[in-house]
């Protein structure tokens, strides 16, 4: 998927993200839990077109969150849906 998405397969390295448990296609904090994932390294113009494909601000949010080795990463997690109070007349 990686090559359909940003031109290239690169390589990953393995990673894990404490306090978070993989549900389905999304990551929810859980206390004691440990997900474990993949890094990978992008150009800002492959994270441009990463966040297109997982449709940013429609359907994920991208939020850097600390990995188990003190590192930053870019996370992307499934949006909250927003609920509209609709009064109708």
């Amino acid at each position: 998927m990686r090559w359909l998405v940003t031109g290239r397969a690169g390589s990953s390295e393995p990673a894990q993200l404490v306090g978070y448990q993989k549900q389905q296609l999304d990551i929810k904090p859980v206390a004691g839990a440990t997900t474990e994932g993949e890094v990978i390294r992008v150009t800002a113009d492959e994270l441009r077109a990463l966040d297109r494909y997982e449709r940013l601000g429609v359907r994920y949010e991208r939020v850097e969150l600390t990995l188990q080795d003190g590192q930053s990463a870019w996370v992307y997690r499934l949006m909250e849906p927003i609920l509209l109070d609709l009064e109708l007349e």
